[in-house]
């Protein structure tokens, strides 16, 4: 049996349009990064490949249709042994407050932007410019939270 390379296009736009996605949400995740602070391990490149993976993984549903549900679930407990690797390491940190989950809940967010890019990559691509703009009012999230009174919440 002879194997002819080919290259289908959709399958480099797969790949380009989830690199590209997971990045962008990557880079408003690494633009928090504070002066002095440790680097976060998680950035555009990983967000990148997160993103990458969850296309890959549908990509190769011919081999089998197991593949995104494997490597999804591969992919959660990676992004949760991270959580608590870094929660373990909270203790020997000088940090007056706990770390967010923000960034290992929008790092498990790509990965299914990553799933959906080869099905339905504008779906996928308005899904990303969402979770970044969830991401990227932050401050003024918090400040709008410190400014309520008790009786604006309760009622």
């Amino acid at each position: 049996m002879e194997i002819e390379p080919s290259l289908d296009w959709s399958v480099v736009q797969s790949i380009v349009i989830s690199l590209a996605l997971g990045g962008l949400i990557g880079l408003e995740r690494q633009s928090h990064h504070e002066p002095g602070e440790p680097v976060d391990s998680i950035g555009v490149r990983t967000f990148a490949l997160a993103s990458l993976l969850g296309a890959l993984s549908v990509l190769a549903t011919p081999v089998s249709a197991a593949v995104p549900y494997v490597t999804g679930i591969g992919y959660l407990m990676l992004v949760i042994a991270f959580l608590f690797f870094e929660y373990r390491g909270f203790e020997y940190r000088d940090r007056e407050t706990l770390p967010g989950i923000t960034t290992q809940v929008s790092a498990l967010i790509v990965y299914v932007i990553g799933v959906l890019v080869p099905s339905r990559p504008v779906l996928a691509a308005a899904i990303a410019v969402l979770v970044a703009s969830v991401l990227s009012i932050k401050d003024w999230t918090h400040r709008l939270v410190e400014n309520l009174s008790e009786n604006e919440v309760i009622g």
